[in-house]
């Protein structure tokens, strides 16, 4: 069976909701049923995931767990931006999403992969795609890489697996893959890296061991953070030894570089009026557009504390704001008049806030933290906040609640103590 009958028959099954593991036990004649069974499993993931790889049949899906561990289409088109008109090196390729978005923009980029597998894909898919700048492939591991290997690249990104070769969780840089602590020739090149993290990563540790960031990027899809990015400019050679300790004055920032290469205009932050020392974190929530950039040096004055009351309006932070600890400047900046309590992170207005970058609700009631009152107010959607370390579904429990839209419950701490809003969303 040729290519166009492969896709052709790809597209019959999936238009009949085939079920891939049938398909894989009994495909059509004539068929890889293993081929066809990855190929609509892929598809499936991609449609809400990677909406501009679901519009090309004839790509070739990678195995269903190296697709859940791929950029979304929303990040890869950020990362794209970050990196156009400049000269890539992707040390990290993996299923080449990351790679379909940044080449064509760039002004070359090498595609690096170890496993072949991986590699043949790329190669397939990213050929589909219109001739565009200089592109190579290499098969070999990130550490064996020189800094004379990559003289002709501008920026090296990095997507470490945060997986052990046992399939554990990595706690450290020495565990990921590949390992960061024996890739000194990173730091003994002038240019910049874009390395990709978990979004648990906590900025201070990456400032601390890595040189030098000069800014960060959280990224979230949905009010979930998905990706967090460190832009690290090396102007010259840094001794490997000062790692930990390394700290750079005035590096420009990634975003105002190369201009006339593409990099101008990119993005709309501009980090020149925050502190060099300490790297501006620009937070972005991809499915509204909303952004803010954070200082993290700046003095943020304390809000006042309040109670809960009916008539209030509650500020709940995006994800990616309490991510950056930019919360309370973002609130103070914002217009808030109060903040529930230190550790709430819920703010409060007398009005709704124009444009805030999270969720709003109104009070509508103070319910009496007992459970025949919570009842009372029939089958309800169950929140929490700070209070006192407690889920949604283990107080639903507490307090017998039901399932429900009647209420919208919503505990939390405020000024006074534990308590509990009837609320409704903005």
């Amino acid at each position: 069976m040729d290519a166009r009958a492969d896709t052709d028959l790809l597209l019959r099954l999936e238009a009949q909701n085939a079920d891939p593991d049938r398909v894989a036990l009994a495909p059509p004649a004539g068929a890889d049923g293993a081929w066809l069974a990855r190929q609509l499993k892929g598809r499936q993931t991609a449609r809400t995931k990677l909406p501009s790889w679901w519009a090309e049949p004839r790509l070739a899906y990678p195995p269903s767990a190296n697709l859940a561990q791929a950029s979304a289409e929303a990040t890869a088109r950020y990362k794209a931006q970050l990196l156009q008109g400049r000269t890539v090196a992707d040390l990290c390729g993996g299923t080449g999403v990351d790679a379909w978005f940044a080449w064509p923009g760039s002004a070359g980029y090498l595609f690096n992969e170890p496993e072949a597998g991986l590699l043949a894909l790329a190669r397939h898919n990213l050929g589909l795609l219109p001739a565009g700048p200089p592109l190579a492939f290499a098969q070999q591991m990130a550490e064996a890489f020189s800094a004379d290997d990559l003289q002709g690249y501008k920026v090296v990104y990095l997507d470490p697996s945060r997986r052990t070769q046992g399939g554990g969780r990595a706690w450290s840089w020495a565990q990921m893959q590949p390992d960061l602590t024996q890739m000194p020739w990173l730091w003994q090149r002038p240019g910049q890296v874009l390395l990709k993290l978990s979004p648990a990563q906590d900025f201070t540790e990456v400032e601390r061991h890595l040189p030098p960031v000069a800014a960060w990027h959280v990224l979230s899809i949905g009010n979930e953070v998905k990706e967090l990015l460190a832009w690290i400019e090396v102007p010259s050679a840094i001794g490997t030894d000062n790692l930990s300790n390394t700290t750079v004055h005035g590096s420009p920032s990634p975003l105002e570089g190369e201009r006339g290469r593409g990099g101008e205009g990119v993005h709309p932050f501009d980090s020149a009026d925050l502190s060099p020392a300490i790297p501006p974190r620009h937070v972005v929530e991809l499915q509204t557009g909303q952004a803010y950039t954070h200082n993290p040096a700046a003095p943020v004055p304390t809000l006042p504390l309040a109670t809960l009351a009916p008539g209030q309006y509650l500020h709940e932070p995006a994800a990616g704001l309490l991510k950056a600890g930019a919360q309370d400047a973002y609130a103070r900046q914002a217009g808030a008049a109060a903040k529930l309590h230190a550790h709430t992170h819920i703010y409060v207005a007398p009005a709704p806030l124009s444009g805030w970058f999270g969720k709003v609700y109104e009070v509508l009631a103070r319910p009496a933290l007992q459970a025949k009152a919570l009842q009372a107010l029939g089958g309800c959607q169950v929140s929490a906040r700070n209070f006192g370390g407690q889920e949604p579904e283990a107080l639903r429990k507490k307090y017998g609640l039901k399932a429900g839209a009647a209420a919208h419950l919503y505990f939390l701490q405020d000024a006074a103590g534990f308590a509990v809003a009837q609320v409704c969303r903005v």
